[in-house]
């Protein structure tokens, strides 16, 4: 058995071109970028085949010469890209190239950390007539996210918003509803200076809001529980129940924006939440409602200016005995309403509410005559002017200006 015979290796730099004389012809072997060449020659012509090789290692010389520039150390980042590509289940090169893109899209990016727009865009709202009620909240919530997130608002994902949200295990899914809310406006807001892209969902809008469902029943007062609170109440605290039980205020976000020269002769003008919607809207002022107001001393300004209302709330309901009820004063407006007129969408729009809101959960509450009973809760010893106030003298009859003919 004839022994094999090795090949002829014509070498120029790192170019290799393998020369194999198979007895029968004469074949060239090569590589160039990873794929493999032959050429064949009669087995007269080795000269020839080896002027051919000396050619094409020249020429692949030329285009090689800078790797023998590679040091180990590109070589081994380059087998890591290699990796991580292949991990991304793309090529390496449309994984550079889309690298490259990003980068020269955020460079087009105005750099901005979030606690720098999340000051800005307090500012800009406070100039734009945002009253201290929606900006307090606003500034706690943006504060605690930039105090989280200290990198550039574009290099925020959606991923680390969530888990930051998550990581809050002494809030429930409303309150991280109303937070993500909060930080979806800065994001929106960072996106109107540049910040991110005009075009793109930002990272904030890609976080599904918490579904949140009922977890309190409604409750509402009776009338007699009602009338107790009234009568024991400080002064500066009795226009909250005043307006929540017979008016339906929010205790929350309204009753802190509402001004004495917003309550008129029969009705209160309310300022709608910002969260809810811009606008107003009117509600009744009902008869027992002036008399009692009429007895507040302090009628300028707002109509509470002392801070928190759940902690007065909850000292009246331990020196009264009476259980308070959540959202118990706006329950019980809405459910006497709608008993006392038999009207849902009036109920609706005074309340500012939706007519499937009330009739999902408001209908059949109350009777009619129970109805009657709250809206004519009073003060004790009505004096005489409460008492004309509730017994207006019947309109004198006009006189006959002709004689009978």
């Amino acid at each position: 058995m004839s022994k094999k015979r090795k090949p002829i290796v014509v070498r120029n730099g790192l170019a290799v071109v393998k020369i194999y004389d198979t007895g029968h012809c004469v074949t060239l072997c090569w590589r160039d970028k990873r794929v493999r060449y032959r050429k064949v020659f009669a087995k007269s012509k080795l000269e020839e085949a080896k002027q051919e090789a000396t050619r094409i290692v020249a020429m692949l010389a030329g285009s090689t010469a800078h790797l023998a520039q590679v040091s180990a150390d590109h070589l081994r980042y380059l087998t890591h890209c290699e990796t991580l590509a292949k991990q991304a289940g793309i090529p390496l090169l449309q994984a550079v190239e889309s690298g490259i893109a990003v980068h020269k899209a955020n460079a087009a990016l105005t750099p901005a950390k979030p606690s720098d727009l999340a000051e800005q865009m307090l500012k800009e709202k406070e100039q734009d007539g945002a009253s201290q009620v929606y900006l307090k909240p606003l500034k706690f919530i943006l504060r605690s996210f930039s105090d989280a997130f200290d990198s550039p608002i574009h290099e925020i994902d959606s991923t680390a918003i969530e888990g930051w949200l998550r990581s809050r295990e002494d809030i429930g899914p409303r309150r991280r509803k109303n937070i993500l809310k909060a930080v979806r406006l800065l994001f929106t807001f960072a996106r109107t200076k540049g910040a991110l892209f005009p075009e793109k969902m930002t990272a904030a809008e890609r976080v599904p809001l918490p579904k949140v469902t009922a977890t309190h029943a409604v409750e509402i007062f009776t009338v007699e529980e009602m009338t107790t609170l009234l009568r024991n109440a400080p002064d500066p605290l009795r226009p909250v129940l005043i307006f929540g039980a017979f008016c339906g205020i929010r205790t929350h976000g309204e009753m802190e924006r509402l001004h004495w020269e917003n309550v008129l002769d029969d009705k209160v003008v309310v300022a709608e939440q910002k969260l809810r919607g811009a606008g107003r809207r009117y509600t009744p002022l009902p008869l027992n409602a002036k008399i009692w107001l009429g007895r507040c001393k302090y009628r300028q300004g707002r109509i509470w200016p002392r801070g928190q209302i759940a902690e007065h709330m909850a000292r009246l309901s331990e020196e009264t005995k009476i259980e308070w009820k959540h959202n118990g004063l706006r329950h019980s407006f809405i459910s006497y309403r709608v008993a006392d007129i038999q009207n849902v969408p009036q109920v609706a729009l005074e309340a500012g509410n939706s007519v499937q809101m009330i009739h999902r959960h408001y209908r059949e509450l109350v009777t009619q005559e129970q109805a009657k009973q709250w809206f004519n809760i009073l003060p004790k010893d009505l004096t005489k002017e409460e008492l004309a106030m509730l017994n207006p003298p019947a309109p004198a009859k006009k006189k006959q200006t002709a004689e009978k003919k």
